[in-house]
């Protein structure tokens, strides 16, 4: 029995999706989080990893300053960087002569008289004190660039951190605003702006979820919205919907061009928005859906590292440890990692950090140069079916994929196929916008649409009540589906 055009094009979107997971399953390999403890965050389009604080068109010229500090804090590095490239290939030229030399040595003894020898042993012994003398006066150079490097980094991540902790005084005005009129039962200024988040106000946290599910959804929100807004009951009755938008005459119809069409006019179809600046769009952009994986734990460590190796004086080079790790784990080494929870840490309490006057609560300063990942207690049925965590950013206003590289956190790229596929994976779930966001409005809204789907069957009822159509139809290959 031949296939309707519906059931080709779900079974296309059915690859689409499959080819997706194994794409997130490699990343997830790669970043070392393919078993547990990788956050998750879905997007429509893709933007950088910056909180809406700092995307926002007031924090521009911070934003502009930012930039230039975080420029030359990477160039500090760079030049550090090529300083150990330098030294190490030097190193190692001078160590081929010592092995060449002693090769050498070994053999002639067998067949050189004791003059020749002598002279070799000796060339073995000048190579071995010039390259022992190149260590010692290298090591010592090493150190002091180190030593002003050090110096230098510190006054740009002191600059990097006055930069995203100033106080903003509309930041503040937000969070007065929000616990006046909101009635709060929150317990700590850190709950309170993660709620705040949750609702829309611009905040300094960036949200991400241990779930998969929860992602997915935020990456085609726009696409279920679509779906919901239309009260279609299946994958079905939405390719159908889809499919008389597009108006094909009937002899262009296919899957591919199905499909083609849709990656043309992705905005159109599913009234994406596009308002974002070109400055906040990553270079790979395509116009559709990505999800974000980050290991949170190797996020955290690399942090720590910075402060543990700044203040004693250590190698600043974080990009030249990591060239000569196979991988993050391996540079890191067996550290206790742990994820910071805020609410309880007195001393790190949001509102004393980043909007009290600093001549009160100077000894409440925050301390994390780089976006780091933090725990927030569920304090609301919002909160939990999110199954949300974040990243704060209280320090350089930077986005996370430029201060951690992509092999803390990188994004996978959904196609059209998949996007439209996985609006069955969330209805065979049960997930839909008001098991994310859990308010009366979409309650009132998911009970209503119970009434009106549309099945498959009845689509065209819909669209001309005289036609009847019995259950199970579908549009044949050569059929019209123009309305």
């Amino acid at each position: 029995m031949s296939k309707t055009l519906q059931e080709e094009i779900r079974d296309q979107a059915h690859r689409g999706w499959l080819k997706f997971l194994e794409d997130v399953r490699a990343r997830r390999k790669r970043l070392l989080c393919s078993q547990s403890g990788a956050w998750f965050r879905g997007q429509t389009k893709a933007y950088t990893l910056l909180p809406s604080l700092f995307r926002n068109p007031y924090f521009t010229h911070h934003r502009s300053i930012a930039k230039r500090n975080w420029e030359e804090f990477k160039a500090l590095q760079a030049r550090f960087e090529a300083r150990l490239q330098e030294f190490s290939s030097q190193r190692a030229v001078q160590g081929e002569e010592v092995r060449i030399a002693k090769g050498n040595l070994r053999s002639i003894k067998s067949t050189s008289g004791k003059a020749e020898l002598e002279t070799c042993q000796q060339r073995v012994r000048e190579i071995s004190e010039r390259k022992s003398a190149f260590e010692i006066q290298g090591n010592e150079k090493l150190k002091d660039a180190q030593k002003t490097t050090n110096k230098e980094i510190q006054k740009q991540l002191q600059l990097l951190l006055k930069d995203g902790g100033r106080q903003h005084s509309r930041e503040r005005e937000a969070f007065h605003q929000y616990r006046v009129l909101s009635n709060p039962t929150t317990r700590s200024s850190w709950e309170m702006l993660a709620e705040m988040r949750h609702y829309g106000v611009p905040t300094r946290f960036l949200d991400w979820s241990h779930s998969f599910d929860v992602a997915i959804f935020f990456a085609v929100e726009n696409v279920q919205a679509e779906f919901e807004r239309q009260n279609c009951a299946d994958i079905f009755s939405f390719i159908d919907c889809l499919l008389r938008r597009q108006g094909f005459p009937k002899e262009n119809v296919s899957p591919e061009s199905f499909f083609a069409r849709l990656r043309a006019d992705w905005n159109e179809f599913f009234h994406a928005r596009v308002g974002h600046q070109a400055e906040f769009v990553v270079s790979e952009d395509t116009g559709l859906p990505i999800l974000w994986v980050l290991n949170p734990y190797h996020a955290c460590a690399i942090e720590k590292w910075y402060h543990k190796h700044l203040h004693e004086g250590g190698v600043t080079s974080l990009g030249y440890e990591l060239e000569r790790a196979a991988s993050v784990s391996d540079f890191l080494g067996d550290r206790n990692t742990f994820i910071y929870e805020l609410t309880h840490a007195g001393h790190l309490d949001y509102y004393r950090c980043f909007l009290s006057d600093a001549d009160v609560d100077k000894n409440h300063e925050w301390h994390c140069y780089f976006p780091v990942p933090i725990y927030s207690p569920w304090s609301n049925l919002r909160l939990a079916s999110q199954q949300s965590t974040f990243t704060v950013h209280g320090g350089a206003p930077v986005p996370i994929e430029e201060v951690y590289g992509r092999k803390v956190v990188d994004f996978v790229q959904m196609s059209a196929e998949a996007a439209i596929f996985a609006i069955e994976h969330l209805s065979f779930q049960g997930v839909d916008s008001f098991t994310i966001y859990r308010d009366p409005d979409r309650l009132g809204r998911r009970i209503t649409q119970l009434f009106t789907k549309k099945r498959r069957f009845d689509v065209d009822s819909v669209v001309n009540p005289t036609v009847q159509q019995p259950p199970g139809h579908g549009i044949e290959r050569g059929e019209s589906v123009e309305i």
